[in-house]
């Protein structure tokens, strides 16, 4: 019976006005015309991106970002969006843009237009150049970029936020306690890299602590961090750390750590929190109970999600809880 009434709507008789319905032989392109009209309304309905924008070159590396888009946002006709540059972790090293899926997503159905930033990884052979501060250049120049071209993508520049996890939690904190470093590109000088608001997401804030108890793959934190750092050690430990940055101009904060944190420890973001309220400034502190490097825990991202969600609203919107 499916069949036959499958047989009837691509070929039947009549249609409900009385006009001859279409002959078997019509059926596929009646079909690709309905399919043309379902991607389209789909098109409209779901968030757009738009991949691999290159947004600054270093050392003949093509910087790129990925940008998510809202439904039915139209740079020339909508409104300005409140954008959020993401900044995904992997120890500074390793990771993607595309690791910030998982968050973007959400805030891009919330109606903020989402760049997701790569940015410079150090490691072996031509990486082992790319020590700190060649990340928080790319990230700050990222910044400087989207306000300039936030005409083009129909974003307020004075409504950016950031979010960042681990290792790109310890860079969006940097985004929210530091000028400017490198301001040499003129064609970027008059914008600024300060975002209005940022989410750090267990990233680490004070780099001239012990990790050495602390594992890392085969290695430790420790060694790590000093990798990251470079020949400079200890004096670019301190300046690589938000938590030595903090001042009245550091913007609010929103910090999500994991009580269990094995790699970063949870005290980094305590006492990152403490120090912004002695300060005077606004931070928001949310442990996640049992919660690892990560958000393996049932309902972490949950309250990750809602926690973002409302500290963007107040911060970029306006919107109280």
């Amino acid at each position: 019976m499916w069949t036959g009434g499958l047989a009837i709507l691509l070929c039947g008789a009549a249609t409900a006005d009385g006009r001859a319905a279409a002959r078997p032989g019509e059926a596929p392109k009646i079909l690709e015309d309905l399919a043309a009209r379902l991607k389209e309304k789909l098109a409209q309905a779901l968030p757009r991106t738009e991949k691999d924008v290159v947004y600054g070159e270093a050392h003949g590396q093509k910087l790129k970002l990925d940008i998510y888009f809202p439904a039915g946002h139209d740079p020339a006709t909508s409104p300005r969006r409140p954008g959020i540059v993401a900044v995904h972790g992997g120890g500074w090293r390793g990771g993607d843009k595309k690791d910030m899926g998982l968050v973007a997503l959400p805030l891009v159905l919330d109606g903020y237009v989402v760049f997701s930033v790569s940015y410079r990884l150090f490691g072996g052979g031509e990486r082992a150049r790319n020590i700190y501060p060649a990340q928080l250049d790319d990230c700050q120049r990222a910044v400087r970029w989207v306000r300039a071209h936030a005409v083009e993508y129909g974003v307020d520049p004075n409504h950016l936020g950031a979010i960042g996890a681990s290792a790109g939690g310890h860079l969006v904190a940097l985004l929210g306690t530091c000028d400017t470093r490198d301001n040499s590109d003129a064609a970027l000088a008059k914008y600024s890299s300060r975002v209005q608001a940022v989410v750090d997401i267990f990233g680490p804030t004070d780099l001239t602590r012990d990790f050495s108890h602390l594992r890392f793959g085969l290695g430790t934190v420790q060694k790590l961090v000093d990798d990251f750092l470079g020949p400079g050690g200890k004096p670019n430990a301190r300046d690589a750390s938000p938590l030595f940055h903090i001042d009245q101009t550091t913007v609010p904060f929103l910090i999500i750590h994991g009580d269990k944190d094995p790699i970063v420890p949870v005290e980094q973001s305590r006492d990152f929190h403490a120090a912004l309220q002695k300060a005077g400034r606004d931070s928001t502190y949310v442990e996640l109970q049992n919660e690892g490097h990560g958000l393996g825990q049932r309902g972490s991202l949950a309250k990750l999600l809602s926690s973002t969600k409302a500290f963007f609203a107040k911060h970029l919107r306006g919107v109280s809880p």
